[in-house]
């Protein structure tokens, strides 16, 4: 004897079911799409940080420069300003020997003077 045949019937789902599903694939959606946003907040911070190393090395590289810019420049004003008065001192020396020479006879002639009138 044959059994009779039981149809299986597919159930159709619901639209609520329909909606839980896509509830659930969107949250999946959205877990992937928060790990892919924070991969990129850490590669952006990375790079951020790497930038500002680069830019601290470089702005420390140009303040060393202009700063041995303005060493150098003071140093050679300092060296100007050094000969200028060694000039004028050596000026002065000669006509304090000049003034000194011409009045040598002078003080000679007094000393003698008054060493010969005691």
């Amino acid at each position: 004897m044959e059994q009779p045949k039981t149809e299986t019937k597919t159930i159709p789902s619901s639209p609520v079911e329909n909606i839980l599903g896509s509830l659930s694939e969107l949250e999946k959606d959205i877990d992937i799409l928060n790990a892919s946003i924070e991969d990129v907040r850490k590669r952006f911070n990375a790079y951020s940080d790497e930038e500002v190393g680069k830019l601290k090395e470089k702005l420390t590289s140009i303040a060393t420069e202009e700063a041995r810019r303005i060493v150098d420049q003071a140093k050679q004003e300092a060296t100007e300003e050094a000969a200028r008065i060694i000039a004028e001192g050596d000026k002065s020396l000669e006509a304090i020997k000049k003034k000194i020479n011409s009045s040598f006879d002078e003080a000679v002639d007094m000393i003698v003077e008054k060493i010969l009138s005691t």
